[in-house]
């Protein structure tokens, strides 16, 4: 099998062990109700701190239309809320609520679980390695992640 094929292989079914463990975090009563799509969604604004739509917009590569009815939804389970700037009347900043910041918590606990999964079968040395990795391969991917 070449490198490309193996790699290809091992990618898929990578991809495939980190969507099993990302769905058995959604067991969790708090995250039932969200995708893992939503549960992105408050990730990235907890990032931005206070985007705006734009700003998400262009961070996704999707339309503001998109966003919009994505934060409708959000908003209508009560995780983030609209504020008007105070600079400016005509912009609108989205903000988590203290239900999305604790959804926020739990899914980040989430993921140090997974970590420590995938670690689990992993030396010390071998840990640094994937770390370097993997951090080599996001600084170069052209996607804005």
């Amino acid at each position: 099998m070449s490198h490309v094929s193996e790699l290809k292989y091992l990618v898929e079914r990578f991809t495939r062990l980190l969507a099993i463990m990302e769905d058995q975090v959604l067991t969790h009563k708090e995250l039932s109700n969200l995708s893992i799509r939503q549960l992105n969604y408050l990730d990235l604004i907890r990032s931005f701190e206070t985007p705006k739509v734009s700003d998400l917009s262009e961070h996704l590569r999707v339309s503001k239309p998109t966003i919009a009815i994505a934060l409708k939804s959000l908003m209508d389970k009560g995780y983030v809320k609209k504020m008007q700037s105070a600079d400016d009347k005509r912009i609108f900043n989205i903000e988590l609520t203290k239900k999305g910041r604790k959804i926020n918590s739990i899914h980040d606990q989430a993921h140090e679980k997974i970590v420590r999964e995938i670690f689990k079968c992993l030396t010390e040395k071998e840990v640094e390695i994937f770390e370097k990795l993997v951090s080599k391969i996001l600084t170069n991917s052209e996607l804005d992640l």
